[in-house]
């Protein structure tokens, strides 16, 4: 299997404690995580470690169902969830950093080939799907910071970017 990853940061001016509420967990998912639909609790307790939840996610006008576990849950710093089924394997790393001012937020994705084809897009692409991946994280950021901050504060500053293959 052949993966591939990429990460974006911004900063929201807001305090860590805030920020973790509308981002951690899966009530205000479908507001800044684009593609994501209709999230919902598959276990009993609310996020935590080893919580488990379920989505719709739509890609290329295609809707996949997803089925997610919490692997890492450490309030308000860092959540990060792997999928249990869905289109292709991945971790997303959710990290959250107090700064003067406000939160540094981190959205990272690991995502692994599901098939032959997909691993050789990936080596093929690499570049250009790497690319991709981290202008869909910068604009899911940008919509987290427009989330928390409101409106208009959300054009101060843009996400920055950050890949690397693994």
């Amino acid at each position: 299997m052949r993966w591939m990853q990429a990460s974006a940061s911004a900063d929201i001016e807001r305090p860590i404690e805030e920020v973790w509420e509308l981002a951690s967990g899966i009530d205000h998912m479908t507001e800044w995580m684009r593609g994501v639909s209709e999230p919902r609790m598959t276990s009993e307790g609310g996020m935590a470690l080893g919580a488990t939840f379920a989505s719709k996610y739509t890609y290329r006008d295609e809707s996949f169902d997803v089925d997610y576990e919490v692997t890492e849950y450490d309030p308000p710093r860092r959540r990060q969830i792997s999928s249990l089924d869905g289109p292709f394997p991945f971790t997303g790393t959710l990290t959250l950093e107090a700064i003067e001012g406000g939160t540094r937020v981190t959205n990272a994705v690991r995502a692994g080939s599901d098939a032959l084809i997909t691993s050789v897009m990936f080596v093929m692409l690499r570049p250009l799907l790497r690319r991709g991946m981290r202008n869909q994280l910068q604009l899911e950021l940008g919509d987290l910071r427009t989330l928390v901050e409101g409106p208009a504060d959300a054009d101060s500053e843009p996400a920055s970017e950050t890949g690397e293959d693994g």
